[in-house]
């Protein structure tokens, strides 16, 4: 996540997309570790930015 250039260069930021959503419950154990600092990246930029949560690989039913 390389949001301080955006950030410093005036950009807007409108959405915050992150992928590989269906894994969420394993970012806490250490898939990736960029991954455990969306929250202070939500909070650092503006609390109420969307999220848009996607994942290709998503096995119906779990």
């Amino acid at each position: 996540m390389q949001l301080s250039g955006t950030m410093s260069s005036g950009g807007n930021i409108l959405l915050l997309g992150v992928d590989e959503a269906h894994i969420v419950d394993h970012w806490e154990k250490g898939f990736r570790l960029a991954y455990r600092q969306i929250g202070r990246v939500r909070k650092w930029v503006l609390y109420n930015l969307p999220l848009l949560a996607v994942t290709a690989t998503l096995i119906e039913g779990s």
